[in-house]
């Protein structure tokens, strides 16, 4: 088993009975989905550190034969209390891919979960760190300049127009 110690971004949970699985965007392994035995029994000492929006530090265990990451332990840091947290939890999920550690995206993770209130480019910026840079894209349906959605699902910058066009691409779609 392979023991690893690090600082991680909760994006999402899903619970099963009292078991849980998090989505954990961390410095040291990117992205990983980890199982925490017990999470949601009453008397759970992790289940409150392992919310979505939490910056904390994490162990983890990883045996040799597979991939899967077991949460052993984990203490809150800090809470991302933005009314847009779960937007940006959304985004960092979407545009990190896992097992890939991108020290430029937890750093940027790190300040909007610092900041008083958010900037206003945000959305851009984290696009930009993902390599999707919206300065020099247009519309991939029409090559307008006046885009105004990322569709996280086909990769591709939309505006008003096409999106109305193409109903199908709604999934995943980021306002710009």
């Amino acid at each position: 088993m392979i023991e690893v110690f690090t600082r991680g971004l909760v994006l999402d949970k899903e619970i099963d009975d009292k078991d849980g699985l998090f989505t954990i965007f961390t410095e040291t392994l990117g992205k990983v989905r980890g199982r925490a035995t017990s999470s949601r029994k009453i008397t759970s000492k992790l289940a409150a550190h392992l919310e979505p929006g939490c910056f904390s530090a994490i162990r983890l265990v990883q045996k040799t034969s597979g991939n899967g990451f077991r949460v052993i332990d984990a203490l809150i840091e800090k809470k991302m209390l933005l009314s847009e947290t779960p937007e940006i939890l959304f985004l960092a999920d979407k545009m990190t891919a896992p097992g890939q550690p991108d020290q430029r995206m937890f750093a940027y993770l790190k300040k909007l979960a610092a900041a008083g209130e958010i900037p206003s480019g945000w959305k851009r910026e984290i696009l930009t760190i993902a390599g999707f840079d919206p300065a020099g894209a247009s519309c991939d349906l029409c090559g307008s300049k006046n885009f105004a959605y990322f569709s996280s699902r086909d990769i591709m910058f939309l505006c008003e127009r096409c999106l109305k066009r193409n109903p199908d691409c709604r999934e995943g779609l980021i306002r710009l």
